[in-house]
């Protein structure tokens, strides 16, 4: 199984849709807290929004809130941004203390049957989805390592 990872930020619709087509992407599984995403240029990132593009394109769509980083664990990195003056949509990085009660809290607590079950249905191709365009700045990534560590998968960042 090949893991991608992609951002919203950066993508117009029709790049992000024919990025995702052109790596054979066939699922998309979202793992945002809230999924929506403002400014009328990621309107197309809205949940329904976003079901209904990938529907038309072929690509299946399976949102994961567990996966998604609690809103205590997101006040640490904000916390950490706006002490360093970074704004979100410019952060390259997560702080080590994010990363630490993100892996503890969410990852190792994670029932990945959701995942297992996604992988055994035959499907070859997932793309993790948030928002960040940097996967480096984002949760998304930390996903993906831990599935190469359990699963041996193969992990592709995708960027505009």
């Amino acid at each position: 199984m090949r893991v991608y990872t992609i951002g919203v930020y950066g993508w117009s619709a029709e790049h992000f849709i024919t990025r995702l087509r052109e790596e054979g992407v066939e699922m998309v599984v979202d793992t945002r807290q809230r999924r929506g995403v403002r400014g009328k240029e990621y309107r197309f990132a809205n949940s329904l929004a976003l079901q209904n593009l990938l529907r038309q394109h072929g690509i299946a769509y399976k949102y994961i809130k567990a996966l998604a980083p609690p809103v205590s664990i997101r006040r640490v990195q904000k916390q950490i941004d706006t002490a360093g003056r970074v704004r979100k949509r410019d952060r390259e990085s997560l702080s080590s203390d994010y990363i630490t009660q993100y892996e503890r809290l969410v990852l190792d607590r994670y029932d990945w049957s959701e995942l297992e079950e996604i992988r055994k249905s035959g499907i070859q191709s997932i793309a993790l989805l948030c928002v960040e365009r940097n996967p480096e700045a984002c949760h998304r990534s930390l996903i993906a390592c831990r599935l190469q560590k359990i699963y041996g998968v193969e992990v592709y960042h995708l960027t505009p």
